[in-house]
């Protein structure tokens, strides 16, 4: 572009020059791939402050009765409605590369969260224990995997209904973001399964962090509507691995789970097998 106008002489070849919009727009479109609406404005925002110092270093040069005629049929001339259209065209190409990263941003989170806890799902899950399991490999670092379920749900929804229910499932999935730290995985299995997924932490690290869930959830009633309130409780299994598949610590978590279910409910078994005891 630059050469462009140190070729041409004109100021006309920076504020008029039809090649300068394609750019921005393609620059523009390029960030919107990367699905980040903050770099999309900044590249929007970069280019309409780009194109006004043009602008303005046109009109310092520009001499409206002294036009070269060899660039008055290719650039014509310096109108202000045109730059401000011009302006008015960046700002809409902007907002609309915003608008379409961040709806797919939405479709994105749409597709990898369960609707009703707002937890990660069962697919996303599988992809990030997977991804997880690589890294640990590689880094001989520990995954755990955590599988919940709470004690006798059923018996909750046959007595008090379905949205009392949903309302034990969400406010037991608040509980356990809350104990977990934000680089942990907290996951919604199916039903009243949960998956939490440590990464780089010691069996001591989550043996504490189910510890204090435990007793939360112990010592807490859960508000089911119409001034009610019941007291839940779960049973957990504890898979740990540096080199398993996600397929095997899935199951293995999921045998812990079963072994925790069969000896009584309401504890945890850990992957040695014994419960978890405060």
């Amino acid at each position: 572009m630059w050469i462009d106008f140190s070729y041409r002489e004109t100021a006309l070849a920076i504020t008029n020059n039809n090649n300068i919009f394609e750019l921005y727009y393609i620059a523009i479109a390029a960030t919107a791939l990367r699905y980040d609406r903050r770099l999309t404005l900044f590249a929007g925002a970069l280019a309409i402050v780009s194109y006004g110092a043009l602008v303005a270093y046109a009109s310092q040069i520009y001499d409206s009765h002294n036009i070269d005629p060899r660039w008055l049929a290719r650039y014509g001339v310096l109108y202000p409605t045109d730059l401000i259209n011009r302006f008015l065209y960046l700002a809409m190409v902007t907002m609309l590369a915003w608008a379409l990263v961040n709806r797919a941003s939405q479709l994105e989170q749409e597709a990898i969260r369960d609707p009703l806890t707002g937890l990660f799902n069962r697919t996303f899950l599988n992809k990030h224990l997977e991804l997880s399991l690589k890294r640990g490999s590689r880094d001989q670092q520990v995954t755990s995997l955590v599988m919940l379920d709470l004690d006798h749900f059923k018996h909750i929804n046959d007595q008090y209904g379905h949205p009392a229910g949903d309302q034990i499932l969400q406010q037991f999935s608040h509980y356990l973001q809350q104990m977990v730290r934000q680089d942990d995985v907290v996951a919604r299995y199916g039903g009243e399964e949960f998956c939490l997924v440590f990464n780089r932490t010691s069996h001591y690290e989550v043996n504490q962090v189910l510890l204090k869930l435990q007793r939360h959830i112990n010592n807490q009633s859960f508000a089911i509507g119409h001034g009610k309130h019941v007291s839940i409780s779960f049973s957990g299994g504890v898979a740990s691995s540096v080199d398993m598949s996600a397929v095997q610590l899935i199951e293995e978590a999921d045998n812990a789970l079963l072994q925790a279910k069969r000896q009584g409910r309401q504890r945890i078994i850990l992957p040695n097998q014994q419960p978890l005891l405060a």
